[in-house]
């Protein structure tokens, strides 16, 4: 194409098929012979991955089943190896996966044409026989793969051959380069759906890890420039953003300032009245500082923010402001502006309404467990205050400021789950939040096992040890009761103590833990005391109760069996 187009010199080796082979591709790096004059174009399609090494893929080349040691050429070591030889401009591009063993995959939104390059001389012209730097890209960043429309230019490839497109003459030469570079980088995410993207680095870049040393001589300082791509203003919510998009020169390391300054219909600067985001003479601005980390840096989108209520623009109805956004060196003692965009105008209303809690404007859910407890939510809203309306019975306010307040859930005293909802009002809107809590289980017991030993002594009195084992909860610090309640072997007609009542026995125990547990609580019933009349062998029964200290049943094993001879 540049050889069919242009009056240039061209001279080019190609390798696929048989020739695509690591080891020819190094023989014709190493042994290259070029001038200072010369123009390096190296070009890479193909399967790539990331060796972890660096920002940039290892490509494969050979055939498949060669050893991958045979087959693997580091894209960096291919630039690094080129930048040592004679020239104006270097170029060293790769389309390949820059993930761990990934693959090209088919993907995106791109279903145009695929044609060619347009033969355009001028733009060729311009790139190869009048542009001059070191350039290293590749089509995406480290861990994403690299993505193709089926029987068409990869996206990556597609994106260059859009951003060479659309370039004339009426851009310089110092910026042509910078301008391919970005506009390939957006255009590509776009084609492949945001899911890769790719990166590029001029000058210097020695190892892999954006790291780049200058390229300015010794003894020779190059002056700081840049170019604005695109400036953004959003203005929903609360604040006004200002998204900028722009290109940075010759400012590595340095401290600079991205400023936004402000103005009505006409052109006259925004008054600030409370001295928060101000110019040094009184005007309403905003900025945000930057570092750029290399000799040509890109920033996209970078947001500058600030609150709409500080543009000090009262009224409702809508009106239209401006904003032109400067870039300053901070390095020196005195700041000096390095360009500045054109003057953007927006569509602004003042007294825009909104309520939100927590950052949102939906609907809220909160849970509290048996005991109750508290949730404070933060409020934002464009009204001088807010109302929380339909608060529950069993919950109160508290805490309540200009800008959050505290929901306090009372301890639940039913057994049974609970649930109701409020809302908060402001500014002519409001939000719902829904309350429920958990139900109040108490305290509770489990008998696991019950058995019992016969013709024990305890004392002078002979008679039966039952044996009880059993968990416990909700009860620590407190006596639990368990109690034997005796009947015949129907285990309905109760045995009779001296005073008509049913015969019981029972014994208390302290609960010091919570869950607690008795593996063997012990009750030592006298045969004695049964008080049974008559003689013989006949069957009785006994049920385990086990109470709080306020008498109310936590458990009960009915209708062990067990006969006695008298």
């Amino acid at each position: 194409m540049v050889k069919q187009n242009t009056t240039l010199n061209v001279k080019t080796y190609c390798f696929y098929g048989q020739d695509f082979q690591k080891n020819k591709l190094n023989s014709v790096i190493n042994d290259l012979q070029t001038n200072s004059n010369d123009a390096i174009f190296f070009y890479y399609t193909g399967h790539g991955f990331n060796q972890d090494s660096n920002d940039f893929p290892t490509l494969t080349l050979g055939l498949r089943g060669d050893a991958l040691s045979s087959r693997t050429k580091p894209l960096l070591d291919i630039y690094n190896t080129l930048r040592g030889k004679p020239h104006r401009l270097l170029m060293v591009i790769a389309e390949a996966c820059n993930a761990v063993y990934g693959s090209r995959s088919n993907a995106g939104n791109y279903t145009g044409s695929y044609d060619a390059f347009e033969g355009d001389n001028t733009k060729l012209q311009t790139l190869f026989a009048e542009s001059s730097g070191d350039y290293l890209m590749s089509s995406s960043k480290k861990g994403q793969r690299s993505f193709c429309p089926t029987g068409g230019l990869g996206y990556f490839t597609r994106g260059f051959k859009d951003a060479l497109d659309e370039r004339t003459s009426s851009f310089s030469v110092s910026s042509f380069l910078n301008k391919i570079a970005i506009n390939t980088t957006k255009y590509a995410g776009d084609y492949a759906a945001e899911e890769q993207h790719p990166q590029w680095l001029s000058g210097v870049y020695s190892d892999g890890k954006s790291k780049k040393p200058s390229l300015t001589p010794s003894g020779s300082t190059k002056k700081a420039s840049g170019e604005f791509d695109d400036v953004n203003i959003e203005t929903s919510g609360e604040n006004l953003v200002v998204k900028v998009t722009f290109s940075i020169s010759n400012m590595k390391d340095k401290d600079g300032r991205v400023v936004c300054y402000f103005y009505d219909a006409d052109g006259n600067e925004l008054k600030d009245l409370n001295s928060l985001y101000t110019t040094t003479d009184g005007y309403v601005s905003v900025g945000k500082d930057i570092k750029p980390s290399y000799e040509n840096s890109t920033y996209t989108d970078l947001e500058v923010t600030i609150p709409k209520s500080e543009l000090h623009q009262s009224g409702v109805n809508a009106r239209i402001l401006k904003v032109q956004v400067l870039v300053w060196d901070k390095s020196k003692s005195e700041s000096t502006e390095l360009f500045r965009s054109g003057y953007e105008s927006f569509s602004f209303i003042p007294s825009e309404s909104y309520l939100k809690i927590d950052g949102t404007t939906s609907d809220k859910t909160v849970q509290f467990g048996e005991n109750g407890g508290e949730e404070t939510f933060d409020v934002n809203t464009s009204a001088d205050s807010f109302e929380t309306w339909g608060v529950p019975s069993w919950c109160k306010i508290s805490k309540k400021t200009s800008t959050s307040f505290t929901l306090v859930c009372e301890s639940n005293p039913n057994s049974d789950d609970r649930s109701d909802y409020m809302k908060v009002k402001a500014a002519g809107k409001e939000i719902r939040i829904d309350i429920s809590q958990d139900a109040n289980s108490g305290p509770s017991a489990e008998i696991e096992n019950i058995w019992v030993d016969h013709n024990q002594m305890n004392g002078w009195y002979k008679g039966m040890c039952i044996h009880v084992k059993f968990s416990i909860n909700g009860m620590k610090g407190r006596r639990c009761n368990v109690i034997a309640a005796f009947y015949y072997g129907d285990n309905s007609t109760p045995l009779r103590n001296q005073y008509g009542g049913n015969l019981t026995y029972n014994a208390y125990g302290n609960v010091n833990h919570d869950p607690g547990r008795y593996d063997d609580f012990t009750l030592f019933v006298p045969y004695s005391g049964l008080y049974l009349v008559g003689s013989g062998m006949a069957n009785f029964s006994f049920d385990i109760i086990i109470n709080d200290d306020s008498g109310n049943k936590l458990a009960r094993h009915n209708n062990i069996q067990f006969t006695y001879c008298q």
